[in-house]
């Protein structure tokens, strides 16, 4: 990620990678490049070797101390994902994403997606420890199908 490190990048605040596929931890190494990104748009790739050894009930810690504030200005990650089952895996990346930057506020997914990651979201929301972060996460239901 050294390129992004380049002069007047940093004040980037919209990214589209198109169909490039963007670990969570990719993500977050973008997003500690780009101070003033708002919105990124590319394809989820999973949550990324970084955070493979961690259980998934100590994620939300994490991602709270080893990252939060990550970004104060990113609001809007515009996800492609290959199908329904990938829902999953975009919600519990959008719950981390909404501890550790205090502004996201939006995930656009596939209008055909939509309803399937709202109930990802839901059930990731519900679950230990995630349910003692929703004042950090509570912005995310309300959702955008703008993707096509």
């Amino acid at each position: 990620m050294s390129v992004v490190q380049s002069k007047g990048l940093e004040n980037l605040q919209s990214l589209s990678v198109g169909l490039f596929e963007l670990t969570l931890c990719e993500t977050i190494n973008l997003l500690a490049s780009l101070p003033n990104l708002a919105t990124l748009k590319c394809k989820e790739s999973g949550l990324g070797h970084q955070f493979d050894a961690i259980p998934r009930c100590e994620l939300a810690d994490y991602v709270l101390f080893t990252y939060y504030p990550l970004s104060k200005t990113f609001r809007r990650w515009e996800c492609e994902a290959d199908s329904s089952s990938a829902m999953d895996c975009v919600a519990l990346c959008a719950v981390l994403l909404a501890i550790a930057c205090p502004q996201f506020s939006c995930t656009s997914v596939s209008v055909l997606n939509n309803k399937e990651y709202a109930r990802c979201v839901a059930n990731v929301v519900a679950e230990e420890p995630f349910i003692n972060y929703r004042d950090l996460i509570q912005p995310l239901p309300s959702l955008d199908a703008s993707i096509d």
